[in-house]
């Protein structure tokens, strides 16, 4: 236990933090498909646990039959979330991209017919082929935006590393008398 200790006196919890999220960073862009579907079964781990929740307060409650009802049809819906992330994390991950792709397409086909100079006609239509670029290779896309959140976990990881080091430590001290706080900054060592 003195060793923990000892580790936690070494490290500060912001320096580990950031570590984690540079290792998280570099995981996410080096392996981005397996990261989804990880990401997927995690989610969906924890979509479960809130679901079974709300069938135990359905179980456990006290209210109108209105009030219950509402709570069982949450916790069914919740767990059918969490099936469909645990079971089959490839297939929701296909359709996510493909659901933002038609989004973009339709925001770019809305974009020829609005008013606007060359620019804005261009724009929409590069938005076209990008949304078309989505929904016909929607893998690519997901871990393309995946890589890129690798990328700025990476940047978040050092930032939090550096200013780990360079962090104030914020001393509150009691109210005194005339019912004011004082607060003092140290450099943390």
């Amino acid at each position: 236990m003195n060793k923990i200790k000892k580790l936690f006196k070494k490290w500060d919890i912001g320096l580990l933090a950031g570590i984690g999220l540079t290792v998280l960073g570099v995981i996410l862009m080096i392996l981005p498909g397996s990261s989804l579907t990880t990401v997927c079964l995690i989610l969906g781990i924890g979509t479960a646990i809130k679901g079974f929740t709300k069938l135990f307060s359905y179980i456990k409650a006290k209210r109108t039959s209105a009030e219950r009802n509402s709570e069982l049809i949450s916790a069914i819906l919740i767990l059918l979330a969490a099936f469909v992330l645990i079971a089959h994390p490839e297939k929701l991950l296909s359709v996510i991209p493909v659901l933002i792709g038609i989004g973009v397409l339709v925001y770019g086909i809305s974009g020829i017919f609005k008013r606007g100079g060359l620019f804005s006609k261009a724009t929409a239509i590069i938005t076209i082929i990008v949304g078309a670029g989505i929904i016909g290779s929607p893998f690519a896309f997901a871990e393309a935006v995946t890589s890129i959140l690798g990328v700025a976990l990476i940047i978040v990881g050092v930032i939090v590393i550096i200013n780990a080091r360079n962090t104030l430590t914020l001393q509150i001290e009691p109210p005194t008398d005339d019912g004011y706080t004082e607060v003092e900054f140290t450099d943390v060592e």
